[in-house]
């Protein structure tokens, strides 16, 4: 089962390091894979889902672009409280795309969703900081 969400985060690795950021120790992984199966919001980790999107080319190699600093300003915000990724990981990111770090206290993995108002204040401050006056 590891090795079949490996690969189904493996599609994530449309995203910037996606495939290696995930933070999950093995039993904060089988917790995760529980919690999923008793949930049932988790189908698309079906045997049948991961070899279809393995013949369409989804879960090979990350593109090779993929680890490149970012041309623009960029801001990557993360929850404090995120166990999915982990501050190493997170700071190992930013450093490599020359991303700002915004951190949100009391916010896990899913900031926009958790701290909305936060997560929108980051947003518009980097773009108001990052836009030249006219």
């Amino acid at each position: 089962t590891f090795d079949k969400l490996k690969k189904l985060y493996g599609l994530l690795g449309r995203l910037p390091l996606q495939a290696r950021l995930h933070f999950a120790s093995k039993a904060t992984q089988t917790e995760m894979e529980a919690l999923d199966e008793a949930s049932g919001l988790m189908p698309c980790t079906s045997a049948h889902v991961a070899s279809t999107f393995e013949k369409e080319g989804y879960l090979g190699a990350t593109a090779p672009d993929a680890e490149l600093r970012l041309p623009v300003p960029s801001i990557l915000i993360a929850g404090r409280s995120s166990e999915v990724i982990g501050k190493p990981n997170i700071e190992a990111a930013a450093l490599i795309w020359g991303a700002e770090v915004r951190w949100i206290d009391g916010a896990g993995h899913f900031v926009y969703f958790e701290k909305p108002r936060e997560f929108t204040a980051a947003v518009t401050g980097f773009f108001a900081a990052s836009t030249p006056a006219p």
